[in-house]
């Protein structure tokens, strides 16, 4: 990360990556660039190991979390689908019911109606 100071040709590293050959270890950069491109700076370095273990182990739980979510919410719109599946099933049964029903005419009409 690389903060301008406001005010100043100053920057601020923290923590810049350096590359290096030979990825055992992970080299950081933390110092200031000076506007003619001049840098002063500290370097820590290391293989980080436990702290690569603690962040694998936090990206693991972070992946089983967001997969049980997305199980979760697959789901119930699983569910939702169904539902609506069966609803619209329903809803052709009773059309088909409705469809079916056979509405017998009159034979003889009423008698107040028939001339005399």
């Amino acid at each position: 990360m690389i903060l301008d100071i406001p005010g100043s040709k100053l920057k601020i590293r923290f923590f810049e990556r350096v590359e290096t050959v030979d990825d055992q270890y992970d080299i950081f950069d933390c110092g200031a660039v000076h506007s003619n491109g001049d840098i002063d700076s500290l370097v820590v370095g290391g293989s980080f190991a436990t702290v690569k273990n603690l962040a694998g182990d936090a990206d693991k739980k972070a992946a089983k979390r967001d997969a049980k979510k997305a199980a979760k919410k697959a789901k119930k719109e699983a569910k939702a689908e169904a539902a609506a599946v069966q609803a619209d099933v329903e809803a052709d049964a009773n059309l088909s019911a409705l469809k079916t029903e056979v509405v017998e005419p009159m034979v003889t009409a009423p008698e107040d109606l028939v001339a005399a």
